[in-house]
């Protein structure tokens, strides 16, 4: 008796997807701050605590929903906006801020939970709950309008997500960069800065350098070194256009004791690497911070031999006791090669530098390219 085979079934293969650029059909860049913040990508704001950067992200937020003037005197479209607020109280600070900005508060919501499939309500995630953010987004209309994330490290959610590793971080923000793209909406993602200072402030940003890497625009806020009261907002990158001027506010209270921002008109002549370069008191930073970045520069693309690392610094003025500083406080790695090789140096896990990214950037800002 002669058996019958099995029928074999071809197994499925994973299939490469491109887009031929023939089918694609250009776009412009579409605006909601000109140069500053645009529709549809990730904006980071940054600063350190204090400056105001929740009450710009407000003031910014009453514009839109009453599609007036912006900072510079450009009108914006009427829009809606959602904010993800983990530190700021909605009765005592949110609503107050908002009417005294002269908001339309119909057209803001605060997205405080998530209901879980068991029906428990659990703080939004945004490893987790990046689809919950757009339902709701566009239960409020869908129409063109800005999400709020304040502060970015309090919605990583899971506890294994690690803010400075770029695997993790690029994780997270991916699935909301395509939110944005689909819903074309502008995000705006506060983070604060680091203690390392000193350095370019493409660096300075809390968490993996991968954060700075997704986000098409950043903003910075910084103290006026010459008058502590002003405050400057400064471009660190600008992927989308040339990089903005500078622009600079004050914090006024009004009558009911709530604050408002006060914008000046004109520009500022102050980039953010010289705004994050100046001690507050008005000092130059020490060597130590023209060694890290040197550091940083040098290990960017990879592992390297410590003997020439070393002599890389010490021929550009830094002393070996400041490279040896440096070292440690950025935490470099160093690890033997062979039994008779030498030393190889490396940037920790997580701090590799978007090199590739920074410098075509600075170049066409330039206008080299």
């Amino acid at each position: 008796m002669t058996r019958l085979s099995e029928p074999r079934v071809a197994k499925a293969l994973p299939r490469a997807i491109t887009v031929r650029m023939s089918d694609v059909v250009p776009e412009s860049v579409s605006w909601l701050w000109l140069d500053r913040i645009p529709f549809g990508k990730i904006t980071i704001l940054e600063g350190d605590p204090g400056l105001g950067k929740s009450l710009l992200t407000l003031d910014l937020a009453a514009r839109l929903t009453t599609g007036a003037e912006l900072p510079e005197g450009r009108p914006c479209h009427p829009g809606h906006v959602l904010i993800l607020s983990a530190e700021d109280g909605l009765t005592d600070t949110i609503r107050p801020r908002l009417d005294t900005a002269g908001a339309d508060v119909s057209r803001v919501s605060v997205l405080t939970a998530v209901r879980a499939a068991n029906g428990q309500e659990e703080f939004p995630s945004l490893s987790r709950d990046v689809e919950q953010v757009e339902q709701a987004i566009h239960e409020m209309g869908g129409e063109t309008g800005l999400l709020i994330v304040d502060p970015f490290m309090a919605y990583l959610g899971d506890s294994e997500v690690n803010s400075h590793r770029d695997q993790d971080v690029r994780r997270v923000l991916a699935p909301l960069a395509a939110m944005a793209e689909r819903t074309g909406w502008a995000i705006i993602v506060v983070r604060h800065l680091t203690k390392l200072q000193g350095s370019q402030a493409i660096y300075r940003g809390g968490g993996s350098i991968g954060i700075s890497g997704a986000a098409r625009s950043v903003l910075l806020v910084a103290k006026d070194a010459k008058d502590p009261l002003r405050r400057l907002l400064a471009s660190v990158k600008c992927n989308l256009s040339r990089a903005p001027q500078s622009l600079a506010y004050r914090i006024e209270i009004d009558a009911k004791g709530f604050p408002r921002l006060a914008w000046e008109t004109g520009t500022v002549d102050v980039t953010a690497d010289q705004l994050l370069a100046v001690h507050p008191e008005g000092r130059s930073w020490s060597a130590l911070g023209e060694a890290e970045h040197l550091l940083r520069e040098s290990l960017a693309r990879g592992p390297k031999p410590e003997e020439e690392v070393r002599s890389e610094l010490l021929s550009r003025g830094i002393s070996v006791v400041t490279y040896k500083r440096a070292r440690v406080s950025l935490g470099v790695e160093s690890c033997k090669v062979g039994f008779d090789g030498g030393w190889v140096l490396s940037l920790p896990e997580g701090d590799q530098p978007l090199v590739q990214a920074i410098d075509p950037l600075r170049a066409f800002e330039e206008g080299e390219v």
